[in-house]
């Protein structure tokens, strides 16, 4: 028989359950940030002129009543950054430690990105977050949040630079609204290095898809968060395997983007995202048909070192290579890929010149392939210094990615066996005159 004692004991548990439950849907409907703040969505307003998404990745201007960032942005969003960054390099106020002088750095910063000079974009960041730090400036957090998020961003497209700080998760950590704090979240997604683990892909997907509910409950039409955590969320779902998820979610947004400049670099990521599903599931004529449209809204708005139209050439060259041997188109497009991998790593150079040299191989253009070989040949090198520049012994990538079954041809059609093949290697690598800018 059940005690009066007992019976209290019960009803104060289901009372803690039903308070328990309560406060996590209350805290599932709010923001909180780390400070402790909570802000209902419903309650809160998105200045939308402030962000700019450069395909799957947002960056952020500092509020100003010096700056018209809807016409400025329409200007970058139109192709124009490089004139926005001629017109606005002279503007930056007086005296340099002055806020306003900070405000105009970090669109120059953002403009420069947009250029694909993200080497200069970097270092502009850097001398304004140590500027800003030693500053005693009122909006001093709410200025270093936008230029962590925005040099966090940045690095992303260094690949060739090792950089251990974690800017991203400081922004995150200064971040005070909600918008804001999603914005961050989206682009954390594209500061992971390596390859995440079908664990990890879950956790992403589900922060994604918690990301586009509470977006859609603040009603914002169009909204920049919403469409590239649904982007992020079709990545995750093509990375496990779910190419016809990924399809149907991008099938479901790409619709809401509006067909302004200000979007055709999210337009382009969503049609090239769709092109590489189709690419997985052996549509090469969907897949195609997809990034070849992606490439024409990409084109309007970065330069061709872009990093944005670098990846879609890239995959539109291997979309061709899957549905067939059209080797003038493929090389078509490996070529306009080559100024969008400067910042590269190594490997990746490496890669992308012994698929040229080979589509010149395959058109008959012995010289140009031989040229791109030795590219490919040197920055394999150099990613792996501790092997001897030796083919004899340098077969980490095989036939597959290393190009020294196609120099091999080359040199016994040049050579009358006066030197060996290392000889011969070694001479022409030391004559080998890479551009500059080909370099890390």
């Amino acid at each position: 028989m059940k005690t009066k004692t007992s019976y209290r004991i019960m009803k104060d548990r289901w009372r803690s359950f039903i308070l328990f439950f309560l406060s996590i849907l209350f805290m599932s409907a709010c923001f909180r940030s780390k400070k402790g703040i909570e802000v209902l969505p419903g309650d809160f307003e998105v200045n939308q002129e402030l962000y700019l998404a450069c395909g799957s990745k947002i960056y952020i201007g500092i509020e100003s009543d010096g700056l018209d960032y809807k016409k400025i942005n329409a200007e970058i969003c139109a192709g124009n950054a490089g004139k926005v960054k001629e017109e606005y390099e002279n503007k930056t106020g007086n005296p340099k430690n002055s806020e306003i002088y900070v405000v105009t750095q970090n669109l120059l910063g953002i403009a420069e990105a947009y250029l694909g000079d993200y080497q200069s974009s970097y270092e502009r960041f850097i001398d304004l977050i140590d500027l800003t730090e030693k500053s005693d400036w009122g909006k001093k957090e709410e200025i270093l949040m936008v230029l962590y998020n925005n040099i966090g961003v940045v690095k992303t497209n260094l690949k060739n630079l090792k950089i251990k700080e974690d800017w991203l998760k400081k922004a995150e950590e200064l971040c005070g609204d909600p918008y804001t704090y999603w914005a961050i979240q989206v682009n954390r997604v594209q500061n992971i290095d390596g390859n995440m683990s079908k664990k990890q892909l879950g956790i992403m997907i589900a922060e994604m898809k918690d990301i586009v509910e509470s977006s859609e409950e603040l009603d914002i039409s169009p909204d920049f968060v919403l469409y590239i955590a649904a982007l992020n969320m079709a990545d995750g779902f093509i990375a496990t395997g779910q190419e016809e998820r990924a399809i149907k979610l991008l099938n479901k947004y790409m619709p809401q983007i509006p067909e302004e400049p200000e979007y055709y670099l999210i337009k382009a990521a969503y049609l090239g995202k769709r092109g590489y599903a189709y690419y997985q599931l052996q549509e090469h004529g969907l897949a195609i048909e997809d990034e070849k449209a992606a490439v024409l809204l990409a084109q309007n708005t970065v330069d061709g070192k872009s990093q944005e139209l670098m990846i879609l050439y890239k995959r539109l060259a291997e979309s061709y290579q899957e549905a067939g041997d059209d080797h003038e188109i493929i090389l078509s497009y490996l070529q306009k890929a080559i100024p969008g991998y400067r910042y590269m790593p190594w490997r990746e150079k490496g890669d992308l010149y012994y698929e040229t040299g080979v589509e010149y191989e395959e058109l008959g253009e012995r010289d140009q392939s031989k040229i791109c070989f030795l590219k490919s040949y040197i920055y394999y090198s150099f990613h792996k210094p501790e092997i001897p520049v030796d083919v004899d012994h340098y077969t980490l990538y095989g036939n597959t990615y290393f190009p020294e079954h196609w120099l091999h041809e080359i040199y016994d059609t040049e050579e009358d066996g006066s030197m060996d093949f290392r000889e011969w290697l070694l001479k022409e690598v030391k004559k080998m005159n890479v551009k500059e800018e080909d370099w890390p």
